[in-house]
C-alpha cells in the first residue's frame, strides 16, 4: 500500500493570488486585529510571524517548544444585526451558492493542509448564540473543559450540517471545535483603543515615549 505523502510545511505552501488591495475596502476591523498580533510581538517572544491576506485573513506562526504551531485567524466585521449562529457558521456562501465546502467553518476546515500543528480562531463584531458560546473560552481554560459535553454536541451539529466536512489532513469538526476560539471584539473603535492602550504600554516598557500622534 502506497504511503499517504507528508503535508508540506505552512512556508512551503504557495500562497493564492486573488485578492490584493482592491479587495480589501471595508476590512479595517482585520487590519486592527492583525495589528493587535503584531503589537502582541513585542511581549510575546512565542509569536514569530503575523502574515496578513496569506492563506486566511490573518496567519500567526507560533514557536510552541521546539516546533511551530499555525492559528488561521478569520475576521468578520460585517454588522449582521443577528447574533452568529451554528447556521451560518455552516451557511454557504452567497456568490456560490451551487459549490459546496464555501462556509466559514468548511474554509477553516481547509486551511489545515500544512504539517504544522494547527489551530483557528474566529473573530467578529458581533455576538454568538447558546450554542456557539462554548467557543468563547479559551482552550485549556477551566471554562472550557466544563464546557466539553456541550462542545461535543456542537461538533455532531457541524458535522451533520456540512455532510461530515473534513480537512486535507484528514480531520473533521471534533477537531475544529477542540482547536477553535471564538474572539467577539464588537467594535473596531474598540479595538483600536485597546490597541493603542498596548502600544503604549510595551514602548513605555522598552523606555520608548510618543505623542499621541506620534504613535
Amino acid at each position: 500500500m502506497t504511503e499517504k505523502p507528508q503535508p508540506p510545511s505552512i512556508h512551503q505552501i504557495p500562497l493564492s493570488t486573488g485578492g490584493g488591495i482592491p479587495a480589501r475596502k471595508g476590512f479595517e476591523l482585520q487590519d486592527h486585529v492583525a495589528a493587535s498580533y503584531c503589537i502582541g510581538m513585542l511581549a510575546d517572544p512565542r509569536i514569530r510571524e503575523v502574515w496578513s491576506e496569506a492563506h486566511d485573513d490573518v496567519v500567526l506562526i507560533w514557536q510552541a517548544g521546539p516546533e511551530e504551531e499555525v492559528e488561521f485567524v478569520q475576521v468578520k466585521g460585517a454588522k449582521l444585526n443577528q447574533l452568529w449562529s451554528v447556521a451560518l457558521l455552516c451557511e454557504q456562501s452567497s456568490d456560490l451558492q451551487a459549490k459546496h465546502g464555501t462556509s466559514i467553518i468548511e474554509r477553516s476546515l481547509c486551511r489545515h493542509c500544512c504539517s504544522e500543528a494547527c489551530r483557528f480562531r474566529i473573530v467578529t463584531a458581533e455576538g454568538v448564540q447558546e450554542e456557539l458560546r462554548p467557543l468563547t473560552y479559551e482552550t485549556g481554560s477551566n471554562e472550557r473543559i466544563q464546557e466539553q459535553q456541550a462542545l461535543v454536541a456542537l461538533s455532531t451539529k457541524l458535522a451533520a450540517r456540512t455532510e461530515n466536512a473534513c480537512s486535507p489532513n484528514g480531520q473533521g469538526t471534533a477537531f475544529w471545535v477542540s482547536h477553535t476560539v471564538w474572539q467577539v471584539v464588537h467594535t473596531t473603535d474598540a479595538l483600536k483603543t485597546r490597541n493603542l492602550r498596548d502600544l503604549d504600554k510595551q514602548l513605555e516598557q522598552l523606555g520608548h515615549f510618543l505623542l499621541a500622534d506620534q504613535r
